[in-house]
């Protein structure tokens, strides 16, 4: 019985490259799965900030005319606070 090295080393050395792509195929994939998820947080933050996830009834045009003022109102409560940094004479936003 003998052994062919020679098969075998063909053989591994053929399954490095394919090995190396299936490896960056997996590292891509699971990036883009970060990406995803990432952009579901976001957006879902974002729908809970704007009141989005309540929109499954239809509502009048006043209703929707006063949370949309009800939002801007907030919205102009949140911004940051503006304060002059000692060290230039550059505005920065502060919170």
């Amino acid at each position: 019985m003998t052994i062919s090295v020679h098969g075998i080393a063909t053989d591994a050395w053929s399954r490095i490259p394919n090995e190396i792509h299936q490896w960056k195929e997996k590292k891509k994939s699971r990036m883009e799965l970060r990406v995803a998820c990432r952009k579901m947080k976001y957006q879902k933050k974002m729908m809970n900030c704007w009141g989005d996830h309540q929109q499954q009834t239809p509502r009048s045009n006043r209703l929707r005319d006063a949370i949309e003022q009800q939002l801007l109102y907030r919205n102009q409560q949140w911004r940051p606070v503006r304060f002059k940094l000692k060290s230039s004479t550059k505005w920065a936003p502060g919170y």
